[in-house]
């Protein structure tokens, strides 16, 4: 399904309105797929329309899985100069 670029450019507009950061997400490269959840395209969108932040994340079940190409979500993050932050007790931390 295809969505309309407006659309995505207001939700993306809310979540930062909202102060929500995004998450590059690595488990679709464990499932065969060459981008991270978001990809490129939404990633640049979240930039441009003021982005600050990224966490990571791998969806892991398992063990095996966790902190998966943590590494390459990382390059991502800098690609588009987009500081990786966590949160502890609701509070944001640079990484």
């Amino acid at each position: 399904v295809l969505y309309e670029q407006a659309i995505i450019e207001e939700i993306v507009k809310g979540l930062l309105k909202n102060n929500i950061c995004i998450e590059i997400n690595t488990s679709s490269l464990r499932n065969g797929l060459n981008e991270t959840m978001p990809g490129h395209g939404l990633l640049q969108l979240y930039k441009d329309c003021g982005g600050k932040y990224v966490t990571i994340g791998s969806d892991a079940h398992f063990k095996a899985d966790l902190a998966a190409n943590i590494d390459f979500a990382k390059k991502i993050a800098q690609k588009y100069e987009l500081p990786i932050v966590y949160f502890k007790n609701r509070k944001m931390q640079i990484a």
